[in-house]
Protein backbone atom coordinates (compact mmCIF):
# COMPACT_ATOMS: atom_id res chain seq x y z
CA UNK A 1 0.00 0.00 0.00
CA UNK A 2 1.27 3.31 -0.57
CA UNK A 3 1.67 6.19 1.93
CA UNK A 4 -1.54 8.04 0.70
CA UNK A 5 -4.05 4.66 1.18
CA UNK A 6 -2.13 4.10 4.89
CA UNK A 7 -3.09 7.36 5.28
CA UNK A 8 -6.26 7.28 4.20
CA UNK A 9 -7.40 4.38 6.31
CA UNK A 10 -5.65 5.92 9.39
CA UNK A 11 -7.88 8.85 8.86
CA UNK A 12 -11.09 6.48 7.91
CA UNK A 13 -10.41 4.82 11.17
CA UNK A 14 -9.10 7.92 13.69
CA UNK A 15 -12.76 9.18 12.74
CA UNK A 16 -14.30 6.26 13.37
CA UNK A 17 -12.97 5.77 16.41
CA UNK A 18 -13.69 9.39 17.50
CA UNK A 19 -17.19 8.71 16.64
CA UNK A 20 -17.55 6.06 19.00
CA UNK A 21 -16.13 7.64 21.24
CA UNK A 22 -18.82 10.58 21.00
CA UNK A 23 -21.39 8.16 21.06
CA UNK A 24 -20.48 6.21 24.08
CA UNK A 25 -19.43 9.63 25.92
CA UNK A 26 -23.01 10.97 25.55
CA UNK A 27 -24.60 7.92 27.59
CA UNK A 28 -28.44 7.95 27.57
CA UNK A 29 -28.78 11.52 27.03
CA UNK A 30 -30.30 11.90 30.64
CA UNK A 31 -30.09 15.21 32.57
CA UNK A 32 -28.81 15.89 35.63
CA UNK A 33 -30.83 16.39 38.56
CA UNK A 34 -30.36 20.50 38.23
CA UNK A 35 -30.71 20.38 34.37
CA UNK A 36 -33.85 18.33 35.01
CA UNK A 37 -35.02 20.83 37.73
CA UNK A 38 -34.09 23.94 35.67
CA UNK A 39 -36.72 22.59 32.83
CA UNK A 40 -39.54 22.10 35.25
CA UNK A 41 -38.95 25.54 36.79
CA UNK A 42 -38.88 27.06 32.72
CA UNK A 43 -41.82 24.99 31.53
CA UNK A 44 -43.62 25.72 34.70
CA UNK A 45 -43.03 29.92 34.67
CA UNK A 46 -44.24 29.54 30.29
CA UNK A 47 -47.61 27.96 31.90
CA UNK A 48 -48.53 30.04 34.65
CA UNK A 49 -47.34 33.09 32.49
CA UNK A 50 -50.03 31.25 29.71
CA UNK A 51 -52.37 30.56 31.85
CA UNK A 52 -52.05 33.42 33.34
CA UNK A 53 -52.82 35.40 29.87
CA UNK A 54 -56.22 33.35 29.51
CA UNK A 55 -57.11 33.48 32.80
CA UNK A 56 -57.24 37.30 32.09
CA UNK A 57 -58.23 37.88 28.20
CA UNK A 58 -60.07 40.64 27.78
CA UNK A 59 -63.61 39.16 26.17
CA UNK A 60 -64.08 42.45 24.58
CA UNK A 61 -60.90 42.74 22.35
CA UNK A 62 -60.07 39.30 21.84
CA UNK A 63 -61.45 37.72 18.40
CA UNK A 64 -62.51 34.00 19.20
CA UNK A 65 -59.84 32.98 16.86
CA UNK A 66 -57.39 34.56 19.69
CA UNK A 67 -58.99 32.85 22.29
CA UNK A 68 -58.72 29.58 20.81
CA UNK A 69 -55.06 30.51 20.13
CA UNK A 70 -54.05 31.09 23.76
CA UNK A 71 -56.27 27.99 24.25
CA UNK A 72 -53.88 25.82 22.24
CA UNK A 73 -50.69 27.92 23.92
CA UNK A 74 -51.94 26.90 27.08
CA UNK A 75 -52.40 22.89 26.08
CA UNK A 76 -48.95 23.25 24.63
CA UNK A 77 -47.13 24.65 27.72
CA UNK A 78 -48.89 22.25 29.77
CA UNK A 79 -47.04 19.70 27.41
CA UNK A 80 -43.82 20.28 28.09
CA UNK A 81 -44.34 20.86 32.03
CA UNK A 82 -45.59 17.39 32.00
CA UNK A 83 -42.27 16.09 29.52
CA UNK A 84 -40.46 18.09 32.35
CA UNK A 85 -42.11 16.93 35.26
CA UNK A 86 -40.88 13.19 34.61
CA UNK A 87 -37.66 13.75 34.79
CA UNK A 88 -37.77 15.12 37.97
CA UNK A 89 -37.32 12.60 40.89
CA UNK A 90 -40.06 13.33 43.35
CA UNK A 91 -41.72 16.17 41.26
CA UNK A 92 -45.24 16.15 43.40
CA UNK A 93 -47.60 16.99 40.60
CA UNK A 94 -50.94 15.94 41.83
CA UNK A 95 -52.53 19.12 42.42
CA UNK A 96 -51.48 20.38 38.96
CA UNK A 97 -52.50 17.27 37.27
CA UNK A 98 -55.78 17.77 39.37
CA UNK A 99 -55.93 21.47 38.02
CA UNK A 100 -55.67 20.52 34.19
CA UNK A 101 -58.39 17.95 34.73
CA UNK A 102 -60.87 20.62 35.69
CA UNK A 103 -58.89 22.92 33.38
CA UNK A 104 -59.50 20.53 30.56
CA UNK A 105 -63.12 19.70 30.90
CA UNK A 106 -64.15 23.09 30.75
CA UNK A 107 -62.51 23.50 27.89
CA UNK A 108 -64.03 20.56 26.45
CA UNK A 109 -67.43 21.89 27.65
CA UNK A 110 -67.10 25.13 25.55
CA UNK A 111 -68.84 25.11 22.32
CA UNK A 112 -67.57 26.26 19.24
CA UNK A 113 -70.96 28.88 18.75
CA UNK A 114 -69.79 30.11 22.46
CA UNK A 115 -68.69 33.84 22.14
CA UNK A 116 -65.12 35.04 24.19
CA UNK A 117 -67.00 36.61 26.72
CA UNK A 118 -68.89 33.71 27.51
CA UNK A 119 -65.97 31.29 27.02
CA UNK A 120 -63.43 33.76 29.31
CA UNK A 121 -66.16 33.55 31.84
CA UNK A 122 -66.42 29.76 31.74
CA UNK A 123 -62.90 29.49 31.56
CA UNK A 124 -61.19 32.28 34.25
CA UNK A 125 -61.86 30.23 37.28
CA UNK A 126 -60.29 26.81 36.08
CA UNK A 127 -56.99 29.08 34.26
CA UNK A 128 -56.92 31.16 37.83
CA UNK A 129 -56.62 27.52 39.41
CA UNK A 130 -54.02 26.84 36.80
CA UNK A 131 -52.10 29.57 37.69
CA UNK A 132 -52.20 29.12 41.82
CA UNK A 133 -51.22 25.53 41.12
CA UNK A 134 -47.86 26.38 38.89
CA UNK A 135 -46.97 28.93 41.48
CA UNK A 136 -46.89 26.56 44.05
CA UNK A 137 -45.42 23.53 41.83
CA UNK A 138 -42.69 26.26 41.27
CA UNK A 139 -42.18 27.11 45.16
CA UNK A 140 -41.81 23.07 45.63
CA UNK A 141 -38.98 22.74 43.00
CA UNK A 142 -37.77 25.53 44.49
CA UNK A 143 -37.40 27.74 41.79
CA UNK A 144 -36.12 31.45 42.05
CA UNK A 145 -38.63 33.81 40.81
CA UNK A 146 -36.72 35.63 38.38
Amino acid sequence: MSKRTWLIVLLAVGVGLAVLVGVLGRGNNAPTAQEANQALCSSLSAFESSANALANVDPHTTTIDEFQADVKTVQSDWAAVEAAAQDVKGAQMDSMDAAWANFDAVTQSISSETTVKDAAATISQAADTLVSEAQSAAQSAYCLAG
